[in-house]
């Protein structure tokens, strides 16, 4: 697949059929999350994944828009590592997480795998539990979470995205 084409077609899938991923997938899925940008190349991305139903469900239980988690049958939370980088400001290790968490959506569209990016970040409602689940020390901060497994149909493509009047030429 080409990467525009990609970028066009991507849409969050919340709808599995429960078949489990492949460790090939996984670390295909993990790999491209790494070869994300960062600030000063820090890399400060951490990621949790689980696939176990137990885990799964815990988590569904926490907010009622992960609930196809234990269907989608896996979970990639993706950290920050707070630790890595001296004089780089905290928003730029998690923007290179984000970098991260839309490099492993476009990889699992790109493999045919479904994935939706859940929305947990510090000062969350969810967010304590999420640590409390996956045991995290503190100096990880939460970023997202991505639910991925097979979609149980193509998600739909929705009309025209594109809208020039939000470009603003030189200044606003």
């Amino acid at each position: 697949m080409e990467t525009l084409e990609a970028i066009r077609t991507r849409r969050s899938v919340r709808q599995f059929t429960g078949e489990p991923l492949s460790e090939q997938q996984m670390e295909t899925l993990l790999q491209a999350g790494m070869y994300a940008p960062s600030a000063h190349d820090r890399r400060p991305w951490v990621f949790v994944t689980s696939t176990r139903a137990e885990v799964l469900e815990q988590l569904a239980a926490q907010a009622r828009w992960w609930k196809m988690l234990p269907q989608a049958g896996t979970a990639i939370l993706v950290c920050a590592d707070m630790t890595k980088g001296e004089k780089v400001k905290d928003e730029m290790h998690l923007s290179g997480c984000n970098a991260a968490i839309q490099n492993i959506l476009l990889a699992a569209h790109d493999m045919g795998l479904g994935a939706v990016w859940l929305g947990v970040c510090e000062g969350s409602d969810m967010e304590p539990p999420v640590r409390q689940i996956f045991h995290l020390p503190d100096h990880i901060r939460v970023v997202g979470m991505v639910a991925v497994g097979h979609p149980a149909c193509a998600p739909q493509q929705p009309a025209e995205r594109v809208d020039f009047s939000l470009w603003h030429k030189e200044q606003w």
